[in-house]
């Protein structure tokens, strides 16, 4: 797991959406641990959600990557 954490964060410091994609389960949730309403409920919500924040000029960002259980995690 500690590897796919890495090709994970690896993927969005570089805004690869396309690798990025490649490592999300189909029915992965993203969001604050905990979260009520995390910010995707699925691959394709997460992507359009990272693909939005790009488009408005921001550069998502994420300060940790970490791993949850059997999942990785991003903060």
């Amino acid at each position: 797991m500690e590897g796919l954490a890495g090709q994970v964060r690896i993927a969005l410091d570089a805004a690869d959406s396309s690798s990025f994609s490649e490592l999300l389960d189909p029915d992965v949730t993203w969001g604050a641990p905990g979260a009520v309403g995390p910010a995707g409920r699925n691959r394709d919500q997460v992507l359009a959600w990272y693909e939005r924040v790009a488009r408005r000029g921001s550069e998502p960002r994420f300060s940790d990557v970490s791993i949850l259980d059997d999942r990785s995690s991003s903060a």
